[in-house]
This record gives structure tokens, sequence and C-alpha cells, in this order.
């Protein structure tokens, strides 16, 4: 499960805020949902590469709280997590930002690859 940056990217955009308390409680309403069909879930991080101005703001005042609920909610509902974020923010210091996610938050062909990797990792172990 994969969610979070659009509840950020629409405050930014729409004026649309998604508060932290109103993400956690969504998230966990599909983590409920989602736990009577299967125990086999796994929690993957919002993450916000930055490339267009302004970004920063996006992640100090919005997603840095909505990626706290999450390694919550992963501990709560005792989920594998990859730790996304900081993975993305790894590999920006190998490639430029935008080479992972050209908008800060599409992923492209080189992000869809090193979130596989990351996804793949938790099978092979």
């Amino acid at each position: 499960i994969m969610i979070g940056i659009n509840d950020t990217w629409r405050r930014y955009d729409s004026n649309d805020p998604t508060s932290t308390e109103a993400f956690e409680a969504n998230y966990r309403n599909v983590l409920e949902r989602s736990k009577k069909l299967t125990d086999d879930l796994i929690i993957i991080e919002p993450y916000l590469q930055l490339v267009q101005p302004g970004q920063e703001n996006w992640l100090k005042d919005d997603l840095v709280n909505k990626i706290g609920v999450c390694r919550k909610l992963a501990v709560e509902f005792g989920t594998e997590y990859i730790p996304m974020h900081s993975i993305m923010q790894d590999a920006a210091k190998l490639a430029a930002p935008a080479y992972w996610a050209a908008d800060g938050v599409h992923p492209t062909w080189a992000g869809h690859a090193l979130i596989a990797e990351h996804y793949t990792e938790l099978f092979e172990g």
C-alpha cells in the first residue's frame, strides 16, 4: 500500500489539504479493510523528490507528518514497511532527484525500478 503523496500534493496545487488526523483515519480504514482479506500487507512510505521550487515546504509542512503516520500504522498493524522517502533521498545522492521522479512525485522508470527492488527484497530477504 503506497498512499499519501497525493494528499500532500492536493494541498499545494488545489488548496485541498488533508489533515494528519484525517489521513490517519483514512489510512487506518484502508488497513482494517485490507486486513480482513489478507495478513500480507506492505506499507510503502510516500516520498517526495525535491525538483520544483517550494517542494521543501511540502515535505516539512505536510509530508513528514504523513510519513510518521505510516510508520506508526505499520507497527500497529504489524505490516512490512519500506521507508521509501529515505530510500529516494539516498538515491538522489547518486543521480539527480528528477531522474527518480521527474515531477518529484511520480516515479520515472528508474524510480519504479528502485521501488520494485526494495519490494522484491522483502520476498527474497
